[in-house]
């Protein structure tokens, strides 16, 4: 046995290790998302519904191609489907003295200042400035951005955000679908489930939540380790209701028996599963997580994972458990 790694020195930092350039972009990556937070916060879109796109127009290089090289990771951040680079500024900026600091300054030509600070354009701006003769501070004047329609935006210095913040039924529908997900995990504390527990599961609701319950049923079920989805709430549930975007949800789950897998009428992507896989089959049983682009069968213990035309995976019993887990590859 070695040495405990509490009583071992600390490691000599190698500087040739050290990657500037990541750093750099990584903080820009950082920076880019704050904005967009701060976008979504000032349009009051909550961070679980999910918007169409960011625009970026970077300030230099450096933003560029951070904004490119973790564009997937700025994208999951802020929940939205796509992160593309601007050519130009998008939003408008208008500037206006600050009268508690610039009044005394510039005393009876406050009428002049105004104009001529009017006058100028707002590209110009964002540091000391000669008005009426009076040189002003970055603190003397307030610039502000205004986005289009349907967008909003924040600025910092040169470097700008875009966000649609237009909601198809599309989006609308994968939301609600996210809080249902929200709700299944409150249900389950209320249950004293554990955040491992395979549940049975009984959704009901009308209008558009139902819609959006029909559509994305293989996602919810996959989200909450539904291992059957039920038309009546299972013996013994634990059963809540909620609201949805005003919509009454009605919800019942129960932990699922030991060893089932049955996955009735539900197909899940195969990238899904591949992440999810070694959740859905009881750890007793799992003797490993094999590669899904194995074309012959791989056994786990009672299981035999196979492989069928056009991406489909058949999780099917060996013997002993019953049930099957069948997904489909997008």
């Amino acid at each position: 046995s070695g040495e405990s790694v509490h009583l071992t020195d600390y490691p000599n930092v190698d500087p040739s290790q050290i990657d500037d350039v990541l750093s750099d972009d990584m903080n820009a990556a950082l920076r880019i998302i704050s904005l967009g937070l701060g976008a979504r916060s000032a349009a009051k879109a909550k961070v679980r519904q999910q918007l169409a796109s960011l625009g970026i127009f970077a300030a230099n290089d450096g933003e560029r191609r951070e904004s490119t090289r973790f564009s997937s990771m700025i994208a999951d951040e802020l929940n939205v489907k796509d992160v593309s680079l601007l050519d130009s500024a998008p939003l408008a900026a208008t500037a206006k003295l600050n009268k508690k600091t610039a009044a005394t300054k510039l005393g009876p030509h406050l009428k002049q200042a105004e104009a001529e600070l009017a006058a100028l354009p707002p590209t110009s701006l964002g540091g000391p400035v000669t008005l009426a003769g009076v040189e002003l501070e970055s603190a003397d004047y307030v610039l502000e951005f205004h986005a289009p329609q349907g967008f909003a935006g924040l600025a910092d210095r040169a470097t700008q955000v875009l966000l649609d913040t237009r909601i198809s039924p599309a989006l609308k529908a994968e939301g609600m679908a996210r809080d249902v997900v929200r709700n299944d995990q409150d249900a389950r504390k209320d249950a004293g489930l554990d955040d491992a527990d395979k549940i049975t599961l009984h959704l009901a609701a009308t209008g558009a939540l139902a819609t959006a319950l029909a559509t994305h049923r293989d996602t919810i079920a996959a989200e909450t380790q539904a291992t059957s989805w039920t038309d009546a709430p299972p013996v013994n549930a634990f059963q809540t209701a909620g609201s949805i975007d005003g919509q009454t949800l009605q919800l019942a789950l129960a932990k699922a028996p030991l060893g089932s897998l049955k996955q009735t009428g539900l197909e899940m992507p195969r990238r899904v599963l591949y992440h999810r896989l070694r959740k859905q089959i009881p750890q007793e049983l799992l003797s490993g997580v094999p590669s899904l682009g194995r074309t012959r069968p791989v056994e786990l213990h009672h299981f035999h994972l196979r492989r069928r035309d056009k991406g489909r995976v058949r999780l099917r019993p060996a013997g002993g458990v019953q049930g099957n887990l069948e997904t489909t590859g997008t």
